[in-house]
């Protein structure tokens, strides 16, 4: 099924083409520095023997946790969630509704709650914001929609921003802020940024138009994750997923003024597979990725549990 991403979705093109074959053995061999498989709290594991699931993104709130991915286990890339419990493992994947999921690709998601300056969080306004790739590659757009706190999906979707057409991964800065930041990945060379519109919340609510990012290097950048640091002044600590000597790799950098400083690859992270799309999340500064180190070709979902990326940053 992952062959249909191949031919649709860009940014797996380099996802796939970069892999370098097929790996014998289990998680027994991969538990480096805490390293597993995401498992469910009934046994077994989240992600599937013979599809893929890509691009993590965990959401916290109330003192709960969801873990959003994308997987084509259904024939088309759609978007899960699971609840995670206070093992860390996590309860089975519920496929979010047709308002949302359609016969298109959808793939990283992003979810944030949003209220206007000088209100108080209300825990209802939540959005979550995906990526849409019609079927032939027709057209790529970021999508934004309106979730409950139960994850139901309303009706209403924004429309795609034009100036953000053909993105290949999303992820957020200032996950716990109520103005949060997109980081946006158009190619290999091309970062953007942009803020959420808070003033347009009553009528529209919209992703301002992005900026061009600097990361001082000329990598191939394939995904960002990332967050900010500091209260008198800003600097931003990021995690990317670069393609480096054949293969996704995960890199560090930090931005105090732009262009990105300090960019290099994580040693403590390297591995003979690769590892894309991470996702951090800021409580416990644990590293989620897809990875195809399982040994059939495919990827799936996994968590540093030991090796924080507050210790590899240091």
């Amino acid at each position: 099924m992952g062959k249909i991403f191949l031919l649709l979705v860009p940014i797996v093109v380099a996802f796939l083409s970069a892999c370098s074959g097929y790996f014998a053995g289990e998680d027994s061999k991969n538990s480096k520095d805490g390293v597993n498989k995401l498992a469910l709290s009934g046994g077994g594991y989240l992600s599937t023997d013979d599809y893929n699931e890509i691009t993590p993104f965990l959401y916290r709130d109330g003192g709960k946790a969801w873990l959003f991915f994308a997987s084509d286990r259904g024939g088309n890339y759609d978007i899960y969630y699971a609840e995670m419990d206070s093992e860390g493992k996590f309860n089975a994947p519920v496929k979010l509704d047709t308002n949302l999921n359609t016969t298109n690709h959808e793939y990283s998601p992003v979810v944030f709650q949003s209220y206007r300056n000088g209100d108080a969080p209300t825990g209802t306004n939540c959005f979550i914001s995906f990526i849409r790739i019609e079927f032939g590659g027709a057209s790529t757009n970021i999508r934004t929609f309106l979730v409950s706190n139960t994850f139901n999906v309303y009706s209403m979707g924004m429309g795609a921003d034009p100036t953000m057409a053909n993105a290949k991964s999303i992820a957020l800065l200032s996950k716990t802020n109520h103005m949060p930041g997109l980081l946006i990945s158009i190619d290999s060379t091309n970062l953007l940024q942009s803020t959420w519109n808070t003033n347009a919340f009553s009528t529209s609510p919209c992703w301002n138009s992005p900026s061009s990012m600097l990361i001082g290097s000329t990598t191939s950048v394939l995904g960002i994750d990332g967050y900010h640091i500091g209260t008198t002044s800003w600097t931003n600590i990021y995690i990317y997923d670069v393609l480096f000597e054949g293969k996704r790799t995960l890199f560090k950098g930090f931005v105090a003024s732009a262009p990105a400083t300090n960019f290099q690859q994580i040693l403590e992270y390297a591995s003979d597979f690769n590892d894309a799309q991470p996702c951090l999340d800021l409580i416990t500064m644990k590293v989620y990725f897809s990875s195809d180190r399982y040994g059939k070709g495919n990827y799936d979902l996994y968590r540093y549990n030991t090796l924080t990326f507050d210790k590899a940053m240091h």
